[in-house]
């Protein structure tokens, strides 16, 4: 009897986490993160019109949401590592010392965690028709807006 007893909450305890694990995956797999614009709201409102230079080359990837590389560009997403996949229709070099204006902040919440993305400007003419984003960590207190220093810095007021 003892031995049934044991058998039977090591399969409940199983399948608890096999369902809780499901529900999980579904979720994580399911759930694309929903941006929304809080350029208007604080302390989002103080990043809104700061000016970054590029340190070092950076390359704008045309992106395709639906993951088609021979459609329509969504958005282009400025990134100073190289990525591939399916939804890169194009890429293009971003020369160093190139600047960038934050013209909204995109937010959204996901599970535990604050996703951040700058819509910006580019001094860049053969970007001027499209979308563009600047992916930024979620520590955007940082001192760099939650941008690699390394890639990015702030253009003071007055200073080109």
């Amino acid at each position: 009897m003892i031995i049934m007893v044991n058998v039977i909450r090591e399969v409940f305890g199983m399948r608890t986490q096999c369902i809780f694990l499901s529900i999980m995956m579904l979720a994580l797999i399911g759930c694309q993160a929903s941006y929304e614009d809080r350029s208007e709201t604080m302390p989002y409102r103080d990043i809104v019109g700061k000016r970054l230079k590029t340190n070092v080359p950076v390359t704008a990837y045309g992106v395709n949401e639906s993951l088609n590389p021979d459609g329509q560009v969504d958005y282009v997403e400025l990134r100073p590592e190289l990525i591939e996949g399916p939804e890169i229709v194009f890429s293009k070099q971003v020369a160093a010392g190139t600047i960038i204006t934050i013209e909204r902040v995109l937010v959204a919440e996901y599970l535990w965690r604050t996703l951040l993305k700058y819509q910006v400007r580019t001094a860049d003419e053969g970007l001027d028709s499209y979308k563009v984003i600047l992916p930024a960590s979620e520590k955007y207190e940082s001192g760099n807006f939650g941008l690699d220093s390394s890639v990015y810095t702030e253009v003071k007021s007055g200073v080109n």
